[in-house]
């Protein structure tokens, strides 16, 4: 659920005010909805800095939960480049955002995601370490490459762009479906799980709905009929479903966004088409917690 403040962060913005971002007062309700029609249990990816100062995301946050859908560690800071910074400062964004959600929410996270997928082999080693059952921050996409040229022209100076996001160019060639990272052991001694974002058999392109928004119609139901895979783990944004105009953004930065000037209308109308596709065909989200596999997943960032 990366917040308004992050969004405008990206973009160039640096004053603005986290006690004052809308995203899920705006956002959760609609998910909750769209995600109760459909009977999914989903998970949110939630980072301590959009909480922590604002009682009304805090408000939906215990919604979330009221309604049984995991939450889940995306680190406090949600800080670009994250496994390009020191172990000290990786270890401090990690166990800080655990313990905040456990202080504020009663909660202890079982899985983790990392901003921009930037992740490395220090990352889920200090995962493991820490207990987490899984990770799911890898991206086994072919346009990797293509998504850090497009960052290095979008993103704030300040923000940077680094071989480290969307991890190491070769992970592109990762399982495309979960599986046990068997040489990283909880301190119970099971192995941990990587659940990576699903991407399509012929040309591991990504299968989210951020990448959905961009496509025609046609292209889009063809996709979604066309997927292969015995677990869908189909990420969506808190800013994929909220409406530029009604719902009065109103900043320049966050203007910038790809998707954020999308009628709301058209993304409902897709993000319906998505949940009653996959939901009719998947187990959604169940998670063994004895360690063996999960089977599948929907996940919410």
């Amino acid at each position: 659920m990366d917040s308004l403040s992050t969004i405008a962060s990206y973009y160039g913005s640096e004053d603005f005010d986290p006690a004052k971002d809308r995203l899920y007062e705006i956002a959760v309700p609609r998910l909750l909805d769209l995600f109760d029609r459909h009977h999914v249990r989903a998970t949110f990816f939630i980072s301590g800095k959009d909480f922590i100062n604002n009682e009304r995301t805090c408000f939906w946050i215990d919604k979330i939960i009221h309604k049984g859908h995991e939450i889940a560690n995306h680190s406090f800071s949600h800080l670009a480049r994250l496994s390009s910074r020191s172990n000290a400062v990786v270890e401090e964004e990690i166990a800080k955002n655990h313990q905040a959600i456990k202080d504020f929410f009663d909660v202890t996270c079982a899985g983790y995601r990392s901003p921009g997928y930037s992740i490395s082999d220090d990352i889920l080693r200090l995962l493991a370490k820490q207990g987490y059952l899984y990770d799911s921050s890898i991206f086994p996409t072919s346009i990797s490459v293509l998504y850090k040229i497009y960052r290095k022209f979008t993103a704030y100076p300040k923000q940077g762009v680094s071989p480290t996001d969307m991890g190491p160019p070769l992970l592109f060639l990762s399982p495309r479906e979960p599986y046990l990272l068997r040489n990283l052991k909880l301190p119970d001694g099971r192995p941990m799980a990587e659940i990576p974002v699903t991407t399509t058999r012929i040309g591991r392109l990504p299968f989210y709905f951020s990448f959905h928004l961009c496509l025609p119609e046609p292209v889009f139901r063809v996709m979604l009929g066309a997927i292969r895979a015995d677990c869908i783990n189909y990420v969506l944004h808190g800013t994929d479903i909220l409406d530029f105009t009604k719902d009065r953004i109103n900043d320049r930065f966050i203007a910038r966004h790809t998707t954020i000037k999308i009628p709301l209308e058209s993304k409902m109308k897709k993000l319906d088409i998505a949940m009653s596709s996959l939901s009719g065909r998947v187990n959604i989200l169940s998670r063994d917690l004895s360690g063996e596999m999960l089977k599948t997943g929907i996940a919410a960032k």
